[in-house]
């Protein structure tokens, strides 16, 4: 990021990473972890950038649970990561031989997982930002959104090749 002739880098080490995580950043997750696996959706209130421009830090999603439908490429969902308590919610990218996933947030850089059935809680379908409700998340194709992180990826690493070579910031 520029800021007049100088260069500003994140100091967070979990900077790009839209995640409900459990505990006091996000009050209420263990309730809506509960519900989801009563069957009933829930909101709750986002941190992190991974999945900007469709999510944004502070955005409020719906999230839905699965049942026993499987998890479709394309599809944003809410997962759990192997072994902790953390939940990112991130695009499914990959479905593997395995039968495990491969999730991607839009404006990461490199995928997570691998993530198996039981470590998806369920699909975001609704954004709310500012109190207002934008489009769905399935409205939004995710081959284009995808496409969109890979142009921002490419040009975040052609600038620091740039910046390597002395010619930016």
């Amino acid at each position: 990021m520029r800021k007049g002739n100088s260069c500003v880098k994140s100091r967070n080490p979990e900077h790009g990473r839209s995640r409900a995580t459990p505990g006091s950043k996000i009050p209420g997750w263990d309730i809506c972890e509960e519900l989801l696996k009563d069957g009933i959706s829930c909101r709750i209130g986002l941190t992190g950038s991974s999945m900007h421009p469709l999510l944004r830090d502070g955005d409020v999603v719906v999230i839905v649970p699965l049942g026993s439908r499987a998890p479709k490429r394309g599809e944003v969902v809410a997962a759990r990561e192997p072994g902790s308590r953390r939940v990112v919610v991130h695009r499914i990218i990959a479905r593997r031989k395995d039968g495990s996933y491969m999730l991607r947030g839009d404006n990461s850089p490199v995928p997570d997982g691998p993530f198996q059935r039981p470590d998806i809680i369920g699909r975001i379908t609704e954004v709310e930002r500012g109190g207002r409700k934008t489009l769905g998340v399935r409205l939004v194709p995710g081959v284009v959104a995808s496409a969109f992180g890979q142009l921002r990826r490419r040009a975040g690493m052609r600038f620091q090749r740039l910046k390597a070579r002395g010619r930016a910031c």
